[in-house]
């Protein structure tokens, strides 16, 4: 079917660059992920992500 897979933190990435959601609201929910949610993301991976966030959209 040649589908393009992505994951969670992935899906939320993307919604930035398309300017879908500010960068703040992603971060926000990436911080949420760690506390509230079952998804089993580790923690410096997350941390990673908002690192990203912070280096491209601040």
């Amino acid at each position: 079917m040649k589908l393009r897979v992505h994951g969670t933190l992935g899906i939320l990435l993307r919604s930035v660059r398309c300017g879908l959601r500010s960068a703040d609201e992603i971060k926000s929910c990436l911080k949420s992920i760690l506390y509230s949610s079952t998804l089993h993301i580790r923690r410096e991976l997350i941390n990673r992500a908002i690192k990203e966030l912070e280096k491209y959209y601040n």
